[in-house]
């Protein structure tokens, strides 16, 4: 998958994988900017970090629609969990540059007991899309399992749609500059979906739905985080998440995903601890 990276954790111990999808004109490694070196540097004070493989997903979020980007949600999730495929923690021998010596020094393979998916803006609406999918999916049972125990975090989800407000709002009401701007962006499915939030309701109540019939289905219970500045996403929750409230201070649509020293708040959420 172009554009996607992982962080590999050297610890024998590790059982965890926790995956990243980011939102609408986002990439892998701006909108998680931070997590890379926070892990790291804090991780006496969230040893679990030291223990997780991490996986940031690139995809077009603009191109796709976000049942297409479900679809590869899903995929990714099959052939992730609960065995990763064995490439993941050997280096390349074919990468130039690379001493002999090195390459012999291949990680340890992981088999992860847990997964927590990770998403932020539109990512949010593609994750929800793919548990609604892959639950009521008969022809792969095992994927359908797999969902059942995994965690699904989701900083300033677009789920219930986009409203943007504010000075961002302000600037869309301008006739000329929304003229402009909603022509390009109506060239996006996922935006039009998004903005005309048919697909999204559709996938709220079912997912409303399912959460009642199957209570103990992990992936269909969300925890939730917004900013109180936040002036893109419609705020709101499904009727089953559970939802960080109130918003974050301070935080808008932007930052309320980047952990930062003075705001490590992103660092225990997405392991599902605050």
């Amino acid at each position: 998958m172009p554009g996607a990276y992982a962080l590999i954790s050297d610890d024998p111990e590790t059982d965890t994988a926790i995956v990243f999808f980011h939102g609408f004109l986002g990439d892998a490694h701006e909108t998680w900017l931070n997590f890379q070196s926070m892990i790291d540097s804090q991780r006496s004070a969230y040893p679990e970090w030291g223990r997780s493989d991490l996986f940031f997903v690139q995809y077009s979020s603009f191109r796709k629609s976000i049942s297409a980007i479900a679809g590869i949600a899903l995929q990714f999730v099959d052939h992730l969990f609960p065995v990763p495929p064995p490439a993941l923690f050997e280096m390349d021998a074919m990468v130039e540059g690379i001493p002999e010596n090195v390459i012999g020094m291949s990680l340890e393979k992981h088999k992860y007991k847990k997964l927590i998916l990770v998403g932020h803006s539109e990512g949010g609406a593609v994750l929800r899309r793919a548990v609604e999918v892959g639950y009521k999916d008969d022809k792969h049972p095992e994927l359908r399992d797999k969902l059942a125990i995994t965690e699904l975090n989701l900083f300033a989800p677009a789920h219930l749609g986009f409203e943007p407000k504010g000075w961002l709002g302000a600037c869309l009401n301008v006739s000329r500059i929304k003229a402009i701007a909603m022509t390009v962006l109506r060239l996006s499915r996922a935006f039009v979906e998004m903005e005309a939030k048919t697909t999204l309701l559709n996938t709220a109540n079912n997912t409303n739905k399912y959460a009642d019939e199957s209570p103990t289905f992990k992936a269909l219970r969300a925890r939730v985080l917004i900013g109180e500045n936040d002036d893109v996403v419609a705020h709101g929750e499904f009727a089953r998440d559970i939802v960080l409230s109130p918003p974050e201070p301070q935080q808008d649509h932007a930052s309320i995903c980047k952990p930062r020293p003075g705001y490590p708040k992103p660092l225990p959420f997405a392991q599902g601890k605050e």
